[in-house]
């Protein structure tokens, strides 16, 4: 709560929080998991309980968000079965609660659901990690150098600029991070603070980078000498305009707002509703008219 009164996001601070809650939670699951008579379970059918639990919960999900695209016999009766089947689900949960006790059916209807969600956990770290690595759709996501930067830096090294033939970033709002790293070992790379009229009509490198805020100048600078300016995305950030105006008197809405439910599961599910929304503080990119490079043509 700190942290969020405070607007602080970095995802390094939610470790003191998190990681106690996963030692506790493990500790609480194992008491559960040694107190279960498995044996007595298995004759109660209490196994099948641990696996009909996830899928309750779907069918309830799309029970609950179903949503006809056009008037037919089926969109009449898909709703209708699937009302039945969860009836029926419900049915036979009570009677197997009835059988083997209201306690070790709630503990093991609680193993189902810890089972789906770890499922959804292994999913949404592989994404967040291997899918979406460098694409701030995740909330984890502080700030991230956008993949624009590596596709300029493979056109880059292609050319050989920064080594044999000189190459010019604009060091603006420190946008020399990370390209000092990636070019570490170039000799032929200048670092000017560009800033307004600064901008330079013929820099003396093939390939220019201007912050942003200086395009205008380099539009007008560079003007039939370099090509029309590429804008590159040098860092992005989740959009924080989808939780900095949220308020408790928003949140108990939202509770009862069916389409808030389902732009929630669609964004924790499928991250989607956000990447058109993406910050991102940006430069663009001059090439030296009749300098051969493959930047333009990349998508």
């Amino acid at each position: 709560l700190a942290y969020t009164l405070a607007s602080e996001k970095m995802p390094w601070l939610l470790v003191n929080i998190t990681l106690p809650l996963i030692v506790l939670s493990g500790k609480f699951m194992a008491d559960i998991v040694e107190r279960i008579e498995w044996r007595s379970l298995t004759r109660n059918g209490g196994l099948l309980v641990i696996a009909a639990v996830p899928i309750f919960v779907l069918l309830l999900w799309q029970l609950a968000f179903f949503e006809p695209t056009q008037r037919s016999v089926i969109n009449i009766v898909l709703p209708l079965a699937l009302a039945v089947v969860l009836l029926g689900m419900a049915a036979s949960g009570f009677y197997v609660a009835r059988r083997m006790g209201q306690q070790a059916f709630g503990a093991v209807a609680l193993l189902g659901l810890v089972a789906m969600l770890a499922v959804l956990t292994v999913r949404t770290g592989w994404i967040a990690s291997y899918q979406n690595g460098d694409t701030p759709v995740e909330m984890i996501v502080y700030t991230q150098t956008s993949p624009d930067i590596t596709r300029l830096l493979d056109t880059i090294e292609a050319t050989g600029a920064g080594d044999t033939i000189p190459l010019t970033i604009d060091q603006t709002s420190g946008f020399t991070w990370p390209w000092a790293w990636y070019l570490r070992n170039e000799t032929n790379v200048n670092f000017p603070s560009y800033s307004g009229s600064s901008v330079v009509s013929n820099p003396g490198a093939p390939i220019v980078v201007v912050h942003s805020q200086n395009q205008d100048a380099a539009d007008e600078g560079l003007r039939g000498i370099y090509t029309k300016g590429e804008r590159i995305r040098h860092r992005w950030w989740f959009p924080e305009s989808t939780y900095r105006n949220l308020t408790p008197t928003k949140f108990v809405k939202a509770i009862f707002d069916r389409e808030s439910w389902r732009r929630t599961m669609d964004y924790w599910l499928n991250r989607e509703g956000v990447s058109d929304r993406l910050g991102s503080e940006d430069s663009y990119v001059y090439f030296q008219q009749g300098f051969q490079q493959n930047f333009s043509e990349q998508p």
